[in-house]
């Protein structure tokens, strides 16, 4: 059977990698583990390390895109799984219903995204457009997105688009219980508004760029 190449990038995030690595490490899916630590300022280098990772670290802080680049680049295996460092509840069941869908080939790109508490919203989710780190995909997928594109929080609706304009088959579900660390906890409250306002000014730019323009 083929195997998997788990890429995560991760800025500052090592309060929470660790365990991360070690749920994607455990599951016999996985061949890799890469964190792309970019531009980190704690011990998130360590962490990933200690924890079984292979760590490339990038010196300057170039964003999520091209971190998850060097990732890929750096990945042996065709089918790459993207996981976000900051995860909770996360568990060798929810990292098999993100890989197996791509890996039996059953789809080109499939998610995983987070429940809501709110059960009208998690039937709602999967009709918007993904946005969402934790997917897996095979590296013809990536290669589809131009490098234009692979700039911070742009680069899921970029693979949106660009693996559905190649009709690729794309497919997402909403896992119950499985979430992350919103920024406002990670980073204080005006700080973290802050970073989800310039997270969310990158999604919506690249929305209307693509499909408007």
């Amino acid at each position: 059977m083929f195997k998997v190449s788990v890429v995560i990038p991760a800025f500052n995030e090592a309060k929470t990698i660790g365990e991360v690595v070690r749920v994607a490490k455990n599951c016999d899916l996985v061949s890799e583990v890469i964190v792309v630590n970019d531009g980190s300022t704690d011990d998130t280098a360590y962490e990933a390390s200690a924890s079984g990772a292979r760590v490339i670290t990038l010196n300057l802080n170039r964003g999520k895109a091209q971190a998850m680049d060097t990732g890929v680049l750096a990945a042996k295996n065709d089918i790459i799984c993207f996981l976000d460092a900051d995860l909770k509840n996360f568990t060798n069941d929810v990292l098999r219903r993100i890989i197996n869908p791509v890996l039996e080939s059953r789809y080109d790109m499939y998610a995983v995204i987070f429940g809501r508490k709110i059960p009208g919203l998690n039937w709602l989710t999967p009709h918007l457009p993904i946005i969402g780190g934790n997917r897996a995909l095979t590296k013809a997928v990536w290669q589809l997105v131009p490098k234009e594109y692979k700039i911070k929080f742009q680069i899921e609706i970029a693979l949106n688009y660009f693996a559905h304009r190649a009709g690729k088959k794309c497919g997402v579900e909403v896992f119950p219980g499985f979430s992350q660390y919103i920024k406002e906890q990670k980073y204080g409250l005006w700080r973290g508004l802050w970073r989800r306002t310039k997270m969310n000014w990158d999604v919506v730019w690249v929305f209307v760029r693509l499909y408007f323009f």
